[in-house]
């Protein structure tokens, strides 16, 4: 089963995530590259709760497959399937 290997549950373990912060990331660049001030903080936090929120329970997806293909190396997978979620980010924020 090609979708149960670590390779291919990592990346796709933090699209997801990325998706719920892709819009608030955009407007934090763009007034950073516009040299304005950005002060929607109340915004910031609360999609910040929800990353936390999201990456958790993708985790807890990730860990449930490969728990149910029986691999025992669940706990980095589930630990890098979160962490992609900021390489995203920090390839979107550099692009």
């Amino acid at each position: 089963r090609w979708w149960s290997s670590p390779a291919v549950l990592i990346p796709l373990g933090g699209v997801l995530p990325f998706g719920v912060v892709f819009v608030e990331v955009y407007y934090v660049v763009a007034s950073f590259w516009n040299y304005k001030f950005y002060f929607v903080f109340d915004l910031m936090l609360a999609v910040l709760l929800m990353l936390v929120v999201v990456t958790s329970c993708s985790a807890i997806v990730v860990t449930y497959v490969l728990l149910q293909a029986e691999d025992y190396r669940w706990p980095w997978v589930a630990f890098l399937s979160g962490a992609w979620c900021a390489l995203y980010i920090f390839l979107y924020t550099c692009v």
